[in-house]
């Protein structure tokens, strides 16, 4: 209960309101009709507390009780949206007097529904009793509207309770009357009446605040005077009326104003709300006394408590008294500070009051939770925020500072910027002593807009330093319409342009920057249109542009929320579509890479799932759905209803992930993905939308069903947000309000943090628990997605692994170690969000984008984090409160039998203080090679690398240590690392060779090490050898029987290697060997700069390679492969892989005898994929002089050597029998019916289009419309006719024809065949001399160069009388024997 002891007039004098003295008379009553004129009175009839003189004439200046303030909910229960727990009527005595209220009455009247306008009905009666105090106020209260959540509770703080009686919100009259004399119907204004009715003492008529005062659509008849009315005067079910002043001047439109009871805070509404007559003394001359505390924070048990109350009004000084508090705490009674540390877990009601100087009082009962301290959520790493830049703007809605990208190479960042019209890319230097300052933005409209090409929006950029780039995605200004990659140089030059999809969203590049990707949302902004999302592959090397669809459902799993058809009318989604929708109802969100660049990880938000890209094939290998959370574990519990508390459970329903950004991250050997799990609602109006309430779903639920059953007879959950295309069995939320991560291989889940993210702001933000990001109110976001997890960075701190989630409404940084990815743990939560005053935008606030930069790119030497706001305006900078690290030496050489080597670690904190305790620890990453002990001392094992790292006491900082181990007897900077002295390098004609011996392990892997030394000396030999010798051999000696095979080099060897002259290196490992070129030696000297470079060719077993497939996919593996061997290769540079080579490529080559009975043209090699699909290498051929198979791939993984025959009873006599075996083999090329070729039969120009794709390799998925308007869209060969037309192969028959169907003739078909060549970048050879054919006069001009070249390379040799024939047809097997000789020019 509330207890209040107010001012005594004595001390703080009332101003006087009338100035006239009553003189009160007790009388007896006279009785007379509710229509009988109130005729001149003697001093005798004069009530007490009524506007008369004492000759009986009414003067409203006379002080009198008058209607103080009303509301009203409506004429019927509402649960949501009632401000209040009942209509109130507040009546107030300003005179001096107690005065007894007993034979008043109070009149109500109304339209008896919502109407707006109209004539009220009947008069309702209410008979008081009771006393109405001296400056108080007397408080009646109508039947409870309802409300789960009111703002303000009456139930127990009333004097008069109206019980059949609801008070409307649209519009009512109330009567003060001193008798209980009912007023007739048709007196519709009392107050009108001349004289007044006997007994009239005071009246209000109000209207509701629909509407305005020129726009009138409320009205009310009767009022004094005139009345409010209209949306800044009138009432709702969130808005009394109350007087403005304590006065009655018989104008209820000037007396009255509005007060926002829903919107008030608790001192608002201490001062303004009505108050019964148990508050005791007011008036508007002195500030009320209380507290704004509205709960106490939890408690948890043994740990530092504090909370101190809040007053406002009174009088200072203050004191504050206690009862109740747990064990262990106590109040200060001069400061109002509750602090101590409880000793026990309990729930205790603590009644808390404050006394100011002139002896008034205030309290109430509060509770506090003291909660067992494992629940509580504590730093345990401290991140602070050094400064912040401001965009200048803020923006509610957001958009305004949204994606950030840091670059080490210059010490800028790189904003979207939304604020502007149009949006920009703003440059800004960090600096962290004067704060970020801005250099440059850059107008990225004015750069695009050519071409026909509207600018629409600026959606996100990348930096990549390596290739020294800045990419920026841009969409165009029709939603329909495919956007653009814009390539800048880090000044904000154009450097490219690329066509993307529709509607790029993120943008991302390989470290290597070969390739830039863009996820294209494809959304349905538009009525009847919805576009195909698609992911955008620019390969920077080959200058080509793939656009990935989603149009195979074979590739998308069942758990995947594919959307289904949305009604005409409302737009709304009532069910989930098919797998074949899914082109169009796939949005792919965002982008993340695997550590190795070889893949890349897309979120699919609005349909719950993850997909996997094939960077090097440009294949979506597999669309994943990440299923549902079930909210009725306890780990689960949130807070889904919005009423201003925090309550915690658990429901019967569901939750979709839905994440938002996503992160990879490759720890000890496995790659995972992280999900920041926001939710998404599809909502176009008047297009599309899923979006709707637990309130009109629950109607439409399996009445057996949980959700069903829990929801029975409830309204409490009516206003939360749910899907409404998921069915009827259950409830399905909107996210999952946590971060996720994911096996990346399978896509299953390994860890949820639950409800952490929803416990830990209630912790550490009670009062702003659930809060928006443009309002600061409590709970608002609790029915819909609460905090929204909206992007996640994960990142290497020292030995730690962090990951950094951004909650995009309350605010705040979520840090998670997640060193073990199945066991992550909450390290630190930190929110510089200002939270006053109300709604304040000019904050922290909308976390969108971040970026981590590690601490050795930091410009202070700490891990730092960036992370803009959308709706602040600020990219707020914060830093990693964690120690630094350094060792004495980055390298070491030693011998084998050495003495230990001493290595001297010196730590300190972020600001390079002295650490006062802890030590460092150390660790070997081969301790076979080296071992360290506890106090740094390095011990020789045997020959090789090692890599000691120091640790700092804290595990957030570490240096490494290379340690080089020789042979006794021998130079430790340059001699053998194996025991057995190397022979000195050599060269012969074009090729320098290392020979290096490698040791076999008890586990059968043969490792050979080299020197730096060894590189060295290898690089001279070239040098002086004028430029003959361009390819630098490393040949290991390597045991036959070995399981895998090693060659290990110092990192900067390979860096030497890199940036000398050298044109490829090749590794012959005696198990295989391979051939890395150029750009390839770049990718991989771009990934480290210390440390060690290793590459290993292992056997790989079948049966390990299959354990995780399908049975389908396993069965097709093994049949393929059969008893053949399967290679694993694999190249690491500092620790971590490298699978991709910059646009580079490398030549494999591994050894295989065929059987007796095998056709060497089928021999190809097979890629095997992570999902278990089986992809020939169609460049593969078996070279019988070495007797190896021989392929060149972009990328490193998986390979086996297959075979493939495919037989035709109808080639052997064919002169191009091996070339149609071989193509066949490789899908080049296929059969006219089963097990015929025909081949003489024939060839459509449509076909032959898609055997040079075949041939390319190209995917084929991003081709969807043709330049032909003879080539139908659906046609099986459209693609590869579109594909041949955009890369210059052809260019039809005549303007918009092609003539698919047409057979192709010789002059055609050699003149595709040279433009492909050029296509794929192979110049023809000139093996034979050119000898003009004898119709050569025949041959049209296009194809005479082409017949020429061909002639020349040896694919075609003419006819019979050296004829060219160029009108002849070509026949398959023509086309077979040029094909595949091209084929084996090319990969030869």
């Amino acid at each position: 209960m509330d207890e209040i002891i107010q001012y005594e007039e004595s001390e703080i004098p009332v101003k006087k309101v009338g100035t006239k003295v009553v003189s009160v008379l007790l009388s007896v009553a006279v009785t007379i009709s509710s229509l009988a004129v109130a005729t001149p009175a003697s001093a005798a009839a004069i009530t007490l507390g009524t506007p008369y003189q004492s000759n009986g004439a009414y003067d409203v200046t006379v002080p009198h009780v008058f209607i103080n303030q009303v509301y009203g909910g409506g004429l019927a229960i509402d649960t949501k949206n009632t401000a209040s727990s009942h209509g109130f009527i507040e009546l107030y005595n300003p005179t001096s007097s107690d005065i007894s209220l007993t034979g008043w009455s109070l009149q109500y009247a109304d339209r008896g529904s919502s109407e707006l306008m109209g004539p009220t009905g009947d008069w309702d009666k209410l008979d008081l009793a009771g006393t109405i105090k001296a400056k108080s106020s007397f408080l009646i209260i109508g039947k409870a509207t309802g409300a789960t959540a009111p703002k303000l509770n009456l139930t127990t703080t009333y004097d008069q309770l109206w019980s059949e009686r609801f008070f409307n919100n649209k519009g009512m009259k109330v009567v003060l009357m001193s008798n209980q004399t009912k007023l007739d119907e048709a007196n519709k204004n009392p107050f009108a009446n001349d004289p007044k009715p006997t007994g009239y003492v005071d009246m209000l008529g109000t209207g509701s605040n629909d509407g305005d005062n020129i726009d009138i659509k409320t009205d009310i008849d009767g009022y004094e005077f005139d009345y409010p009315k209209g949306s800044s005067e009138g009432t709702s079910k969130k808005i009394s009326v109350r007087r403005k002043a304590l006065t009655d001047t018989d104008n209820n439109k000037q007396d009255f104003g509005q007060f926002a009871l829903a919107d008030s805070t608790t001192q608002e509404l201490a001062v303004k709300g009505p108050k019964s007559g148990a508050f005791g003394q007011w008036d508007n001359n002195v500030s009320v006394l209380g507290y704004s505390n509205e709960k106490l924070p939890t408690a948890y048990e043994q740990e530092d408590y504090s909370v101190l109350m809040n007053v406002y009004g009174g009088r200072a000084p203050y004191t504050f008294s206690a009862t109740g508090l747990p064990a262990g705490l106590t109040i200060n009674s001069v400061t109002g500070e509750v602090n101590g540390k409880p000793t026990e877990v309990v729930t205790s009601n603590v009644y808390i009051k404050v006394t100011d100087s002139l002896l008034a009082q205030y309290g109430r009962n509060l509770t506090i939770n003291v909660e067992p301290a494992s629940n509580l959520f504590k730093d345990t790493l401290s991140i602070t925020k050094l400064t912040d830049f401001k965009v200048g703007i803020t923006n509610k809605d957001g958009g305004v500072a949204e994606i950030v990208k840091y670059n080490k190479d210059n010490n800028k960042f790189y904003l979207v910027n939304g604020s502007g019209n149009p949006p920009s890319l703003d440059i800004v230097r960090l600096d962290l002593v004067q704060g970020p300052v801005k250099e440059k933005t850059i107008k990225v409209k004015d750069l695009v807009e050519n071409n026909g090409f509207l600018y629409g929006d600026l959606t996100s950029v990348d930096v990549n330093t390596t290739t020294k780039k800045v990419s920026v995605s841009v969409q165009e200004a029709d939603s329909k319409k495919a956007g653009k990659i814009v390539v800048l140089d880090y000044d904000g030059n154009v450097v490219k342009m690329y066509d993307t999809g529709v509607q790029p969203d993120m943008i991302k590049s390989t470290t290597d920057g070969r390739y830039i990707l863009t996820a294209n949302e494809g959304e349905p902004r538009t009525a009847g249109i919805d576009p195909e999302g698609s992911i955008t592959i620019v390969d920077t090397t080959m200058d080509s542009v793939t656009q990935l669809r989603f149009a195979d459902p074979s590739i998308i799993d069942n758990k995947v929320h594919i959307r289904g058809a949305s009604t005409p009318v409302t737009g709304q989604i009532t069910g989930e579509g098919t797998k074949q929708d899914a082109v169009f109802d796939l949005e792919p969100e965002y982008i993340a890479l695997s550590e190795d660049n070889s893949k890349a990880y897309v979120s699919f938000q609005e349909n719950n799932a993850i997909g996997t890209i094939d960077l090097a094939m440009k294949k979506v290998l597999s669309i994943n759905g990440l299923g549902l959370k079930d909210l009725s574990l306890p780990r689960n519990a949130l807070d889904l209803v919005k009423d201003s508390a925090i309550k915690f459970e658990n429901v019967p329903f569901y939750g979709m992930y839905m994440p938002d950004g996503i992160a990879s991250q490759t720890i000890n050997g496995i790659p995972y993905v992280f999900s920041a799990n926001e939710g998404d609602v599809t909502e176009w109006p008047g297009v599309r939308g899923n979006g709707s309430t637990i309130g009109a779903m629950k109607g439409s639920l399996t009445p057996n069903s949980p959700a069903a059953q829990f929801l029975a007879g409830k309204t409490t959950y009516d206003g939360v947000e749910v899907a409404s295309d998921m069915g009827s069995d259950s409830i399905y939320m909107y996210g999952g309000r946590s971060f996720s991560i994911w096996q990346a291989n399978t896509m299953m889940q390994v860890y949820d943090s639950g409800n952490e993210f929803e416990k830990v702001t209630a912790q550490r933000v009670p009062n702003n628990f659930n809060a928006s990001n443009s309002k600061t109110a409590l709970d608002d976001r609790s029915s819909k997605k609460g905090p929204e997890p909206e992007d996640v960075k994960v990142g290497k701190v020292g030995s730690k692994t962090l990951a950094f989630v951004g909650l995009e409404r309350v605010g705040g940084i979520m840090t998670y170690d997640v060193s073990d990815p199945v066991n992550a743990k909450f390290v630190n939560y930190t929110n510089s969000r200002v939270f006053t005053p109300k709604d304040n935008l000019n904050t922290d606030t909308g976390p969108e984008g971040i970026d981590f930069i590690p601490a050795a790119m930091s410009p202070n030497g700490n891990p730092l984090l960036l992370v803009a706001n959308e709706v602040g305006g600020t990219v707020a900078v914060y830093q990693l409160n964690v120690q630094r690290i350094s060792v004495d030496r980055s390298t070491l050489s030693v011998t084998k039998g050495d003495a230990a080597s001493k290595l001297t670690a010196t730590v300190t904190t972020a600001a390079g203080d002295a650490v006062g305790s802890g030590t460092a620890t150390w660790k070997s990453s081969n301790a076979a090679v080296a071992t360290v002990s506890t106090e740094g001392l390095v011990s020789a094992v045997d020959t090789g690398t090692a890599v000691i790292t120091a640790i700092s006491p804290d595990g957030y900082a570490a240096a490494d240590v290379t340690v080089t181990v020789s042979s006794a007897g021998s130079s430790s900077s340059a001699g053998p690392v194996t025991g057995t002295q190397p022979s000195a390098p050599t060269t012969n004609g074009e090729m320098t060779t290392i020979t290096a011996p490698a040791v076999k392990d008890s586990k059968g892997t043969s490792t050979a090490n080299l020197t730096v030394a060894q590189v060295t000396d290898a690089l001279k030999q070239m040098t002086e050898s004028a430029g003959k010798s361009s390819i630098l051999e490393i040949k290991a000696t390597v045991d036959a029987t070995s399981k895998e095979a090693v060659v290990k080099l110092p990192a900067e060897s390979l860096v030497k290697v890199a940036a000398s002259s050298t044109a490829a290196v090749k590794l012959d490992l005696g198990i295989g060997s391979v051939n890395l070129d150029k750009n390839a030696l770049a990718a991989i000297a771009s990934a480290v700069t210390t440390g060690e470079v290793s590459l290993s060719i292992a056997k790989a077993d079948l049966t390990a390679v299959t354990q995780h497939m399908t049975t389908k996919d396993s069965d097709a593996v093994k049949a393929a492969v059969g008893d053949r061997p399967v290679f694993d290769f694999t190249i690491t540079a500092g620790g971590k892989t490298v699978s991709t080579f910059n646009g580079g490529s490398v030549e494999v080559q591994v050894p295989y005898k065929p059987t007796a009975n095998e056709d060497t043209n089928a021999i190809v090699a097979y890629y095997i994929a992570d999902n278990g699909e089986l992809v020939k290498v169609t460049n593969s051929y078996y070279d019988a002089v070495t007797g190896t198979l021989v392929f060149k791939v972009s990328h490193f993984s998986q390979y086996a050597v297959g075979y493939s025959p495919i037989t035709f009873s109808d080639t052997s006599a064919s002169f191009a029998k091996s070339y149609i075996t071989y193509l066949a083999a490789r899908n080049i090329i296929n059969g006219t019916a089963e097990g015929q070729f025909s081949p003489n039969a024939q060839i459509s120009r449509a076909d032959f289009t898609l055997m040079l794709a075949r041939m390319a390799g190209v995917n084929l998925s991003s081709y969807k419309s043709s330049i032909f308007r003879d080539v139908k869209a659906d046609s099986y060969y459209a693609q590869s006719v579109q594909w041949a037309a955009e890369n210059g192969l052809t260019s039809g028959v005549s303007e918009g024809v092609f003539a698919p169907a047409a057979n192709i003739s010789r002059e055609q078909i050699v003149t595709m065949i040279a433009r492909f060549a050029a296509h794929q970048k192979f110049s023809l050879p000139q093996a034979v001399a050119a000898a003009p054919f004898a119709d050569g006069a025949e041959i049209p001009a296009f194809a005479v160069d082409a017949a020429k070249a061909m002639q020349q390379a040896g694919i075609i040799s003419g006819k019979t009388g050296n004829t060219f024939a160029p009108k002849d047809l070509a026949s398959r097997e023509e086309a077979a024997k040029m094909l595949g000789m091209l084929l084996q020019q090319i990969v030869k």
